[in-house]
């Protein structure tokens, strides 16, 4: 229904530039492809089944910090009986969050564990993320805050052991205009609108109207990144 679609799609072919730069992935290798069910995930899966050089599986993780989030797995679980993917979903238990820590870093943790045991339990050879440009602009922000250092500067690693994120290049805003060219569903997190929770606050009233004055902003972030991992390689 949208493969058509998708590799008619210009930003499809700078996906695919950017994907076949990194020569550790093989053809036919298993890649775990984590799906919350949002824009940046649903946009990162439809992309890799279109190509269809890969084996991919999905694993969601519902948090249930939300009411309405078994909706959001109920939507991906839905996508992959559609587009005949392996789906693997694990619930967590608010209730069981030590209370030193705060949800948001609860559940990312969590959800990296559980994918860690994915990736071992299905003999997978790959993990990737949805994550965006944008999402490293927000985390060198919030790692300033926190007085982070070098490692804080250099941002999100786009490989990380094998966790992969290929989207990391792209702004947010292309991905967007993609979803919207090509017409994808996706699930919106009602929670991304809480300006109470640090990267929703950075994002909306810091990087929103800086980057509007700047447009260049979210680019010059993740350059400036990858010349603090070169630096720190070179340290190192």
């Amino acid at each position: 229904m949208y493969k058509e679609k998708i590799l008619k799609d210009p930003f499809t072919n700078l996906f695919k530039t950017e994907l076949f730069s990194h020569r550790y992935l093989g053809k036919n290798d298993k890649i775990i492809v984590s799906a919350s069910g949002g824009l940046d995930s649903t946009a990162l899966l439809f992309l890799l089944k279109s190509i269809n050089i890969y084996k991919i599986i999905v694993a969601h993780v519902d948090h249930a910090i939300r009411k309405d989030s078994i909706n959001d797995k109920i939507f991906v679980e839905s996508l992959c009986k559609d587009l005949n993917i392996p789906f693997f979903s694990k619930t967590l238990n608010p209730s069981s969050k030590p209370k030193k820590d705060s949800p948001e870093q609860w559940a990312r943790e969590k959800r990296y564990e559980y994918l860690r045991n994915l990736y071992i339990e299905t003999k997978s050879d790959w993990i990737m993320t949805g994550h965006h440009c944008d999402d490293n602009a927000e985390t060198v922000l919030m790692n300033l805050s926190r007085q982070a250092g070098v490692n804080g500067l250099s941002g999100i690693p786009q490989k990380n052991g094998k966790i992969i994120r290929p989207l990391l290049p792209f702004e947010k805003i292309s991905l967007c205009d993609f979803v919207e060219r090509v017409g994808l569903p996706f699930k919106y997190d009602s929670t991304n609108s809480d300006i109470s929770i640090p990267r929703n606050f950075i994002r909306k009233k810091v990087l929103k109207p800086w980057n509007s004055k700047v447009p260049s902003l979210i680019k010059s972030i993740y350059k400036s990144t990858q010349f603090v991992n070169k630096w720190k390689q070179s340290l190192d």
